[in-house]
């Protein structure tokens, strides 16, 4: 409930949000199945596994959608996760509470809520969990009590827990909020954690195919590095000694490090290097010495292919905005080099499911209640650029959020953006490419504070 009193008010919000919710559930039944998702649904249903989402994600998977036959259910969850966090969140500002119900009400009906929260991903999980943290956070700052904190501390872990970044998180946020556990709660968070972040993967596949390769989930943390090296390899004009060659012909041919592929998407870069093929030991020293070798005798080119793929969670004015998902220039003849939704690019709204036969099932009505909200999703993603720029919506969270807590020394608001910089940074380095769902938390979090702003404005001016 938004407000805890019963009155016919609030009945009438909470019933109105449910409502809502029902709606995006329904319309988009069983879920919205992105490639990864649907790989990982599939795995499942024929019996095979892997951590390569992380080990937590695929139990969360496994379970919630019992074997991988009911993604429905899963995604249920996820609508009532995201529901809750944001509703959590903004019951964490000082603004009133018909201004919490109204905001509450206009963000749930945006394809923005509805598409994202029905799209089986970790990423989802995560934006939860962030959220939760950044209202925690707010909290401490304004000196406001929260119930059962440890039980929502863990909460939030448990879902940063569904991502590699966010284990990051997890810790930072036991160390932020040290004082106001005791020290058996704090062990047994952090206890929780560690085991799960290294016991959940036991009995996985290390690894998964891709297109006939077989990577290794350990050799994650390395790809930012190996396509730093792509770009580096393949300019040429490129500073490169002998015995750099000498390394990097261990991991790929030459002839690979030299096919000339955009450095926006690692996962293209890096397909162009046939690992699989190769059993050189990334983590080692020599391995080490060489990227630090080539990244400091060709520093503009490997900080190029970080901001590249990292744009859409750059702020605005200093670097440019993600792709947009519909293509710009009109010049080109409808639905060229595009799919059959007339769409390319980052995936701001994903409107399909891209698992087969998840819609033989679809009740009518389900189907006849997707036209409107696809109607409204193929709208936002006209201008995913604006949609779906992190980088900006952070900014917007941040300016905001300093109008709003007036008195509030901004060092304090910085520590209390902790959770949200410290993943940007993060995405800085390692994200793959530019898709908002890597950094919905941002966008989410600007967004609600722009309805916020501009309902408060309409109150004063009343």
């Amino acid at each position: 409930m938004l407000i805890k009193k019963p009155t016919k008010i609030v009945n009438n919000f909470n019933l109105a949000i449910l409502s809502i919710n029902l709606f995006w559930l329904m319309a988009l039944y069983p879920a919205r199945l992105g490639a990864d998702s649907s790989a990982l649904l599939q795995m499942i249903r024929d019996g095979k596994s892997t951590d390569w989402w992380t080990g937590a994600f695929y139990w969360f998977l496994r379970i919630t959608s019992i074997n991988g036959h009911y993604p429905q259910l899963t995604s249920a969850i996820q609508l009532t996760v995201l529901t809750c966090s944001v509703i959590f969140f903004l019951n964490s500002l000082p603004i009133l509470q018909k201004t919490k119900n109204v905001i509450a009400l206009i963000f749930f009906a945006t394809p923005i809520h509805g598409f994202f929260a029905m799209s089986l991903s970790h990423d989802l999980t995560q934006t939860a969990g962030i959220i939760l943290l950044v209202s925690i956070e707010l909290r401490n700052l304004q000196n406001k009590k929260i119930l059962n904190f440890p039980l929502i501390l863990l909460i939030a872990s448990l879902l940063l827990l569904t991502t590699h970044t966010g284990i990051v998180l997890v810790f930072l946020a036991l160390a932020r909020n040290y004082r106001k556990l005791n020290w058996k709660w704090l062990f047994t968070l952090a206890l929780i954690s560690a085991l799960i972040a290294t016991f959940s993967s036991t009995g996985l596949s290390k690894g998964l195919n891709v297109h006939g390769n077989y990577l290794k989930t350990s050799n994650i943390k390395f790809n930012w590095m190996l396509a730093g090296l792509k770009c580096v390899a393949q300019h040429p004009e490129a500073d490169l000694s002998i015995e750099d060659w000498g390394v990097l012909k261990k991991i790929a041919n030459e002839e690979n490090w030299k096919v000339a592929v955009s450095c926006h998407n690692y996962d293209e870069q890096l397909g162009t290097l046939d690992l699989s093929r190769s059993g050189y030991q990334l983590g080692s020293q020599e391995f080490f010495e060489t990227y630090i070798s080539i990244a400091a005798k060709n520093p503009a080119v490997v900080a190029m292919s970080h901001i590249q793929r990292a744009r859409g969670a750059l702020p605005p004015l200093l670097f440019q905005p993600p792709d947009n998902q519909v293509p710009l220039d009109v010049s080109i003849p409808v639905g060229q080099g595009t799919n059959t939704a007339l769409q390319t690019g980052p995936e701001l709204l994903h409107p399909s499911n891209d698992l087969s036969g998840e819609e033989n099932n679809k009740p009518t009505i389900f189907s006849i209640l997707e036209i409107p909200a696809q109607g409204a999703a193929f709208i936002f993603n006209q201008a995913s650029w604006f949609w779906g720029w992190g980088g900006l919506w952070l900014s917007v969270y941040f300016i905001l959020l300093i109008v709003l807590l007036k008195g509030v020394k901004v060092w304090k608001i910085v520590l209390s953006t902790s959770p949200l910089i410290t993943i940007h940074l993060l995405l800085l380095i390692a994200i793959p490419t530019s898709l908002p769902r890597y950094y919905m938390f941002s966008i989410i979090l600007g967004l609600l504070l722009s309805l916020i702003t501009i309902s408060n404005a309409v109150l004063k001016r009343k």
